[in-house]
């Protein structure tokens, strides 16, 4: 997912090269045109993990940060596409020379290329039947996972809870460093609590 977006652009400029396009042109044709789609298509990427991130439940809690390393990460791979791709595309690639018959012909002249055209001018041509499918389809498929019984993460049976304990701003944290060995002797009294561990400006390390 992080290469999906300078793909598209090195792609672009490969193609733009065989057309004859000098580098300069070739990079301003293609981030051009393929900017603003690639930022669509890195965002519909990150909502779809954000049931993930933004759940209340254990999910939520456990994989939560899954969802802001994608947001960070590739939104800074759309980033660097549109910029450094580019730039790196430019020092690595050579212009390419065409005679007449190579300036007419056409890159995308392979078979896989030939049959994706069609099946896109078909869908094109049929669009209004092609939108009732595909909305077809996605009713079909709300309707038909609403029946299945799931569950990202089994229930956690685990008896444990998690509270975040924070003072104003500015105050030294070997304040709060106490305040948290208060709380952790303090949670100890109740002889139904079996273990605490706290941690204050760092990590949480078990040495066993």
């Amino acid at each position: 997912m992080l290469v999906d977006n300078a793909i598209v652009v090195t792609e672009g400029m490969l193609i733009n090269l065989k057309r004859g396009y000098t580098k300069l042109d070739a990079a301003r044709q293609v981030v051009t045109q393929n900017q603003w789609p690639l930022l669509g298509a890195t965002i519909i990427a990150v909502l779809a993990f954000a049931p993930i991130g933004l759940s209340p439940d254990a999910t939520g809690e456990f994989a939560g940060s899954l969802f802001w390393v994608l947001l960070i990460s590739l939104m800074l791979s759309w980033i660097t596409a549109i910029t450094l791709t580019p730039f790196f595309c430019e020092l690595l690639f050579k212009e390419q020379q065409q005679d007449a018959d190579q300036a007419d012909s056409d890159p995308y002249q392979g078979f896989v290329f030939v049959v994706y055209k069609s099946l896109l001018d078909l869908c094109l041509r049929w669009r209004w039947a092609t939108l009732t499918v595909v909305l077809g389809a996605t009713v079909l498929a709300i309707v038909s996972f609403s029946q299945v019984k799931q569950a990202f993460f089994p229930p956690s049976t685990t008896a444990m809870f998690l509270v975040d304990y924070w003072r104003s701003q500015g105050t030294d944290i070997r304040v709060t460093a106490e305040d948290m060995k208060d709380i952790e002797n303090w949670l100890l009294e109740d002889e139904r609590v079996e273990y605490v561990a706290t941690t204050t400006g760092q990590g949480h390390c078990v040495i066993c």
